[in-house]
């Protein structure tokens, strides 16, 4: 799969890299619509990674070499877990760290479009249907039947995936995380250790642990993106013209949700206890710094 590009009229940027999705613009270049972007930033427990130019570069917790990035050919999306990282390039999937539940052990797929990890476990849609691999004992990687996917997300025990129905979720439901409220048009979902949420119509809707307000999204009036961490969420919200800023709300132990100043967020991730975004500076990260995830190399 090739990186798209596509021109955009203000900040540093003179063009957006599009990991597998799409955006909409006008003439002016102004973004009208996010329908569904991968992100260039990723970020797992203790792990961050990004990709730059082509290549994958991942910092932080290497307990189970997580961040030695193996030989990638043209990679297009990344995706950082647990303890485990994935990416799709010209070959497929390419997974590495750690294999305790054979999360890295990627089956065999034909045409794999998006991917996303868990846990211990890892997700992909691949010729139009969900695949899952890796820890199941929550039943996070038994897929239940799905009408056209068009975006999976991995949780800490589960899974959630959007097609033609809507969001179906499954796996650990122990803080109702699996029970999905009522939503329209959703277009982009993102799941967290014990909670999930998603751009549903003009809003951000959160469900599941709700323990440090994770799930309890705050007003935002034009939301492009949202991310699902450990404790905490964010969402990148349009408020006007070609402005964008980035919200977080939920666990701020480690300073997670204590957003530093940015220039027209265009990508977010969120991780156990702490978050990232790409702006027109570059990746920026916040947090939990025990192990450096939070300096993008």
């Amino acid at each position: 799969m090739k990186v798209s590009v596509l021109a955009r009229s203000v900040g540093r940027l003179s063009v957006v890299f599009l990991i597998g999705g799409l955006v909409a613009c006008d003439g002016a270049g102004s973004r009208l619509g996010v329908i569904y972007t991968q992100a260039e930033i990723a970020t797992g427990n203790m792990h961050s990674c990004k990709i730059e130019q082509a290549d994958v570069l991942c910092w932080g917790d290497n307990s189970h070499g997580q961040t030695v990035v193996p030989s990638l050919s043209n990679p297009s999306q990344i995706a950082a877990g647990g303890l485990h990282t994935c990416a799709i390039d010209e070959t497929g999937v390419v997974c590495w760290g750690d294999n305790t539940y054979s999360q890295i052990v990627v089956p065999p797929l034909n045409n794999p479009t998006q991917i996303t990890v868990g846990n211990g476990h890892s997700c992909a849609i691949d010729d139009g249907r969900v695949r899952c691999w890796g820890r199941n004992d929550y039943g996070q990687s038994i897929v239940p039947t799905l009408i056209n996917p068009i975006q999976v997300a991995a949780g800490k025990s589960h899974s959630c995936a959007i097609d033609d129905t809507g969001v179906v979720c499954w796996g650990d439901n122990s803080s109702g995380q699996t029970e999905v409220p009522t939503l329209i048009n959703v277009r982009r979902i993102s799941a967290g250790d014990l909670h999930n949420c998603a751009i549903s119509g003009t809003k951000v809707v959160c469900w599941g642990g709700n323990a440090y307000g994770q799930a309890s999204a705050p007003n935002i009036i034009d939301p492009r993106q949202v991310a699902a961490g450990g404790m905490h969420s964010c969402a990148i919200d349009h408020k006007y013209l070609h402005h964008y800023e980035m919200v977080c709300w939920g666990d701020n132990a480690f300073g997670q949700t204590t957003i530093p100043p940015l220039s027209d967020p265009a990508q977010i991730a969120a991780g156990s206890w702490h978050s990232c975004a790409i702006d027109n500076v570059g990746a920026v990260c916040w947090g939990d710094n025990t192990y450096w995830q939070t300096n993008p190399l």
